[in-house]
């Protein structure tokens, strides 16, 4: 038996490196006020459960939106759309939804955790390559790149560019492939249980949960509290084959 030591990490991208600022309820009401609406932060936000389970029901029941471009662009404005129509603001819904969609793309719209950058750096000291597979818009790479985040990447393979979406085998073989990595050398890190764990497990990559808010206790995965801890972690991981 030999020993195949961890050589590359990949990472999901929402919730994981990056989050919205504001959230949706925020945006929009940012968005819905600048267009002379009148309307509390307060009415918006209470509707933010409705529009994030009307995203959760469509992607359990086909989440393959996230393979193509059109229809990934699609969900979000449906899901800004409805926000409009629920604060009573159906006659200028779609031009908020367009906006906020627009807010979204660029990077100013989205913050960096802390643990990010410390981690990515320490990982790169260690000889660790680095990459990106997340179910996103094609715009991805040019959105780390705001967020200068691009540059610690190898590959961005963001599922809409690709045509495969995760927890599909065929999104992380593409990354690996491109890499030129087997899937026993590699560790993809991501916060969602079924795309990251179950789909990087299913790959044959070595699944990390990033489980900031400690909701995932008893899941079955190794699980991280802070990416700080991923370097340790990767540094004492080896794979016999």
């Amino acid at each position: 038996m030999t020993k195949s030591f961890i050589k590359a990490v990949f990472f999901d991208v929402g919730m994981t490196l990056i989050e919205p600022c504001p959230d949706i309820d925020g945006m929009f009401f940012e968005v819905a006020r600048g267009r002379g609406h009148q309307l509390s932060r307060e009415e918006v936000s209470s509707h933010l459960d409705a529009v994030n389970g009307f995203y959760e029901k469509a992607y359990r029941a086909n989440g393959d939106f996230w393979c193509v471009p059109e229809s990934a662009a699609q969900m979000y404005l449906d899901m800004y759309r409805l926000m409009g129509r629920l604060v009573g603001l159906e006659e200028d819904a779609e031009a908020i939804a367009q906006h906020v969609h627009q807010e979204y793309l660029q990077a100013h719209a989205w913050k960096v955790y802390d643990d990010v950058k410390p981690c990515l750096e320490a990982l790169g000291n260690l000889g660790i390559r680095l990459g990106v597979i997340s179910n996103w818009a094609p715009n991805l790479p040019r959105l780390l790149e705001g967020l200068a985040l691009r540059p610690y990447f190898e590959e961005v393979v963001p599922s809409a560019a690709v045509g495969h979406r995760k927890p599909h085998k065929a999104i992380f073989e593409l990354a690996l492939e491109r890499m030129g990595l087997d899937c026993a050398e590699a560790v993809h890190v991501g916060d969602t249980l079924d795309s990251d764990g179950v789909g990087a497990r299913d790959a044959g990559l070595l699944p990390v949960i990033i489980d900031r808010q400690r909701q995932h206790e008893g899941c079955g995965f190794t699980r991280l509290f802070s990416l700080t801890e991923l370097p340790t972690l990767v540094a004492g991981m080896d794979v016999g084959f």
